[in-house]
């Protein structure tokens, strides 16, 4: 796995107010942690993280930037990557998860994010990269009210997401999902992924 966090290469991009020092720490599902990295140059092999990068088409790093990276072989199961900024640094961070073991005996079926989610340039904005020739089918969900029996303060009583496909390098409106039933294919993907349930008052997305 390619873990990145990503704050001071943002501003070639254009993001203002970027994290400028972040760290990536890497845990298991008991709270152990597994790896941790504040600046990518520290990592020792440097050729194996570029190949790594260049297969999962990441895009590249500025030298001699505190970016954080953490390349990592992990067994199956349950792991979570937390993202600080160095010194009580706060800003903009984009977190990065590559599966790059391009084999089929194990992959990458869940990622999960919790953020504060604003409005206008504060939404929340994960992507993904969908490969191959043919179509796949994702479960995309924007949760709120479920985190509250988690024990989440704060949470958004009322979230909402679209999703959007990204064409030469611009995006458009591709699917609005709200309020939905439940159907069997919307439970099938849930169970399949392990996603945890949500409850009746969530709005429900759909697998597209």
């Amino acid at each position: 796995m390619l873990i990145r966090a990503v704050g001071p290469t943002l501003a070639s991009y254009g993001v203002q107010g970027a994290l400028a020092d972040p760290q990536v720490r890497l845990l298991n599902q008991g709270g152990g942690e597994i790896a941790i990295n504040n600046d990518w140059g520290t990592i020792a092999n440097q050729a194996e993280l570029a190949s790594v990068s260049a297969s999962v088409g990441a895009f590249g790093l500025e030298a001699g930037s505190k970016d954080a990276v953490i390349l990592a072989t992990l067994q199956p199961g349950i792991y979570t990557t937390h993202v600080s900024g160095v010194a009580g640094g706060t800003g903009i961070a984009l977190v990065e998860i590559y599966d790059a073991s391009g084999g089929d005996t194990s992959r990458l079926i869940n990622i999960s994010s919790r953020a504060y989610v604003g409005t206008g340039a504060n939404i929340a904005i994960p992507g993904f990269v969908v490969s191959g020739n043919a179509p796949r089918t994702l479960l995309i969900r924007g949760v709120g009210p479920t985190l509250a029996s988690y024990g989440v303060e704060q949470h958004d009583r009322r979230p909402a997401h679209h999703a959007r496909r990204r064409q030469s390098g611009h995006g458009r409106p591709e699917r609005q999902l709200g309020n939905q039933r439940q159907s069997p294919a919307l439970t099938a993907a849930t169970s399949a992924v392990y996603a945890f349930q949500l409850l009746p008052e969530e709005p429900t997305p759909r697998s597209s």
